[in-house]
């Protein structure tokens, strides 16, 4: 929908984690480059909080030196409101509700899903072909503080640790390591973000912080001269040789709005944007390496961001890479 949107010239407000496919990564970028007067705005509207924007400005300032690896972490895989439990095969088909046209909720899949209240209208996010399970879906709301605050590279390569691979649905207790090059404005030759879903705290200890119960959905920045531990509403912790500090200074930020900048731009009355398209797309793209590697447990895939393709699995390329699409749902 969104490239036949750009294509045709329309403004595009595009609900997180943007894209399904590794490929579509490539699609977005292609026809957007050709349409660059058109404003697009990924939905990771929490960025525009006073404490996520404050967060960002401490990173890139520079106030706690330079960025050594991050731990990033969600909830717990289960079932509830949006997600369902971990490796479910598809769930029986139910009568199609009267009011529902199932064949174009379906859209681009060549197989249709079956009609059940388990997947519509909420929990299809916890699907394999239609979602991309908590790593994907939390993805832009934690991982976007790193692409806010520093020059990320593109990543070079994913490792997802899980007790089995996805199936009909997705995995759990996923433990995810995606590599950047680092070098300039970076602490090390390479900057590591670990990114676990399942509530899976980083060690603590390991890392010099004094034991903690964090919750669900946290985004952890190590640098050289302090640890910032975030949360998704923007509270946050700051450590400064492994002590929290408690009166850290936090820069003044002016208040911004994530729709209305938006549309105020297309209006013609110019604000700056937090997640046009061309950083949303980057910041999709690891939450999806983390999420399609979980069918290759324990095995390091490396990517070549450039040709949107992985250098040492032609199975992962054959299987994790892009999908073929339904009848008149095909990307332009």
């Amino acid at each position: 929908m969104m490239t036949r949107a750009l294509a045709a010239g329309k403004h595009v407000y595009g609900q997180k984690p943007l894209v399904h496919q590794l490929d579509e990564l490539r699609m977005i970028r292609e026809v957007l480059a050709k349409r660059p007067e058109l404003y697009t705005q990924m939905g990771n509207q929490r960025a525009c909080g006073t404490g996520r924007m404050q967060a960002v400005e401490i990173l890139k300032s520079g106030q706690l030196g330079k960025p050594v690896e991050a731990h990033v972490w969600t909830g717990t895989v289960k079932r509830g409101h949006y997600f369902d439990d971990p490796w479910r095969e598809l769930p029986a088909a139910k009568p199609i509700p009267e009011n529902l046209d199932w064949k174009l909720w379906n859209g681009p899949l060549n197989k249709p899903m079956p009609y059940s209240d388990d997947i519509a209208p909420r929990r299809w996010r916890g699907y394999w072909e239609t979602g991309g399970g908590q790593l994907a879906d939390w993805g832009c709301h934690l991982i976007d503080l790193l692409y806010f605050a520093f020059d990320m590279p593109d990543p070079e390569a994913v490792i997802t640790y899980t007790h089995r691979p996805s199936n009909d649905s997705h995995s759990a207790y996923n433990r995810s390591t995606i590599t950047y090059p680092g070098g300039k404005g970076f602490a090390r030759d390479k900057f590591v973000m670990h990114y676990n879903d399942h509530g899976l705290n980083p060690s603590w200890a390991a890392l010099g912080l004094p034991d903690m119960k964090e919750g669900a959905n946290r985004t952890l920045v190590v640098c050289t001269e302090g640890t910032l531990l975030l949360e998704p509403g923007g509270g946050m912790k700051i450590f400064r040789k492994g002590k929290l500090v408690a009166n850290e200074p936090k820069p003044k930020v002016e208040p911004r709005h994530h729709w209305h900048d938006w549309v105020e731009c297309i209006l013609g009355n110019e604000r700056p944007l937090w997640t046009p398209f061309d950083i949303g797309s980057r910041i999709t793209e690891p939450a999806l390496l983390a999420t399609k590697a979980t069918r290759f447990p324990g095995q390091e895939l490396r990517w070549d961001a450039k040709n949107y393709r992985f250098t040492n699995h032609e199975q992962a390329n054959k299987t994790i890479l892009k999908r073929d699409y339904n009848a008149g749902f095909e990307p332009v």
